[in-house]
């Protein structure tokens, strides 16, 4: 049997620090020597997920942006690519600008070339603030990526999302506005990294990471696909998976999802799994 493991990053894979442990490398390694097909499916866009896992090459295609955009590392190009239409790009930010949230926008040229447009709210723009050291250090971080205030640029570009953060009441409002037309693809949680805020993700309604993670399984003929994920954009991939895992920091709703809890992110409970599911060497 052929079987396919999907990992997310944030909150599963990786740990506290945004980073592989030395552990789970081992781990992986081990995988491959045993022939084991692995991939990651993440939220992240892939220059800012590259970081997370610096030095280790997955070999199959990775899966960005909620299923959105997938790379290809053998044709070094996205194999995969579904954005939002101009229309849909207006009308998020118009619904936005009724609440105190901040946005971003991830866009693409036709040459895979990725933008940061982002824009600060008028009441959140006054005064020095929270959101002001979270997109300083986003900025800081990826200062390798493009990232500008101006709209125009962003409108010459395919935009893949549109993001937001806020403080809580703030991002499920604006959410359950968004979730209302039924237009769109919305996922929203609290941030692990930053105390006291919320991400909101606003995708194509078709983009999901099952439904990438089930051509994956498809185009490479793939009999069983083996699911790792805690937050809610890991819900359709656990639906297409034939095993699902879930580690016990994830949401509660997610654990009920899983075929079973395994241990916590922060303590290599994805490793930990492995190893002794597949009696790694380890």
């Amino acid at each position: 049997m052929k079987e396919l493991l999907v990992f997310d990053l944030d909150g599963t894979l990786i740990n506290r620090e945004q980073v592989l442990s030395p552990y789970t490398r081992q781990v992986l390694h081990a995988l491959r020597q045993r022939d084991i097909h692995f991939t990651i499916a993440t939220g992240r866009s892939r220059p800012v997920a590259e970081p997370c896992y610096q030095g280790f090459h997955f070999h199959l295609p990775q899966v960005y942006k909620n299923g959105a955009i997938v790379w290809n590392p053998d044709s070094q190009r996205y194999s995969h690519r579904m954005h939002l239409t101009g229309s849909d790009v207006e009308t998020i930010l118009s619904m936005a600008v009724s609440y105190p949230v901040n946005l971003f926008m991830f866009a693409m040229d036709d040459n895979h070339h990725p933008c940061f447009w982002f824009k600060e709210h008028p009441q959140l723009k006054s005064q020095p603030n929270k959101l002001h050291e979270i997109l300083g250090k986003l900025q800081s971080n990826h200062s390798h990526l493009q990232w500008s205030d101006d709209k125009l640029l962003a409108s010459e570009h395919s935009v893949i999302n549109v993001l937001s953060i806020g403080r809580e009441r703030a991002i499920l409002d604006l959410a359950k506005d968004l979730e209302s037309t039924g237009r769109w693809q919305v996922h929203y949680s609290d941030d692990m990294y930053y105390s006291g805020f919320y991400w909101l993700d606003v995708h194509h309604k078709e983009v999901s990471k099952g439904q990438a993670v089930a051509k994956l399984k498809q185009d490479f003929a793939y009999d069983y696909v083996i699911a790792f994920g805690d937050a809610h954009n890991d819900h359709d991939l656990f639906g297409i998976a034939d095993e699902a895992y879930a580690p016990a920091n994830a949401d509660a709703y997610i654990q009920q999802c899983a075929t079973a809890v395994i241990g916590h992110h922060d303590e290599d409970g994805i490793a930990n799994f492995l190893a002794e599911r597949f009696n790694l060497p380890c």
